[in-house]
């Protein structure tokens, strides 16, 4: 059990906020994409 500095936990704590809201947007975005690409296939069917 090593020992951590705050300074160094919050460091990381900091990378991982923005790894975590990376992957957020990059699954909003994905979602949005297949809401319109559902969409556009349900119009086809229509």
């Amino acid at each position: 059990y090593k020992t951590i500095k705050l300074k160094d936990f919050i460091a990381f704590m900091l990378k991982e906020e923005k790894f975590l809201l990376r992957i957020r947007i990059i699954a909003k975005h994905k979602v949005k994409k297949i809401k319109e690409n559902s969409e556009i296939f349900n119009f086809y069917l229509s």
